[in-house]
């Protein structure tokens, strides 16, 4: 049995190793565990993360739907006792495939929801420090004409004061 398992290449699926090896075909014990523990999820996918039974393992991003329906197919499995005899029909398999469409929809539209948000609050950021650049110009210019209005007085007071006095700019 041994010899068989060092002989099958790497990348062969696990089912058609246990399947071909001949020594487990006359122990239909041993391979009703093998496919239980094939059928159970090894958290290797995101997708098989939703069907695993496991009452750990939860992601992030799972809805109240999700949770919902895993925990549905969680007691199905459960009741049946028996997972390696769940009969997965062409109409289960189109439902999976439906609901699976149906979550990336809904994961595009919330991804694009969150950054159409992230778009607005740069743009509301940018138009805010427009705003106080703006604020900011415009106290400066008024700065700059007090200051030269004070210059023209004081060059024109200083006009005035030699005048009188007859003599020519104090320095």
């Amino acid at each position: 049995m041994r010899n068989s398992i060092k002989e099958m290449e790497i990348n062969k699926q696990l089912g058609e190793l246990f399947k071909s090896i001949k020594e487990l075909n006359t122990m239909p014990s041993l391979m009703k565990v093998i496919n239980v523990s094939l059928c159970l999820s090894h958290g290797n996918a995101k997708v098989e993360r939703g069907f695993s039974v496991h009452k750990k393992v939860s992601e992030d991003d799972m809805s109240k739907e999700c949770l919902t329906v895993k925990k549905f197919i969680y007691q199905c499995i459960k009741e049946s006792r028996d997972p390696a005899n769940i009969i997965l029909n062409k109409a289960i398999l189109i439902s999976c495939c439906g609901s699976y469409q149906h979550y990336k929809i809904v994961y595009k539209e919330k991804r694009d929801a969150i950054e159409k948000e992230k778009k607005q609050k740069e743009k509301k950021i940018k138009h805010e420090e427009a705003k106080v650049l703006h604020f900011k110009r415009r106290k400066l210019e008024l700065d700059i004409d007090m200051l030269q209005k004070a210059d023209n007085l004081s060059i024109e007071a200083e006009g005035h004061l030699s005048l009188k006095t007859g003599q020519g700019l104090l320095v």
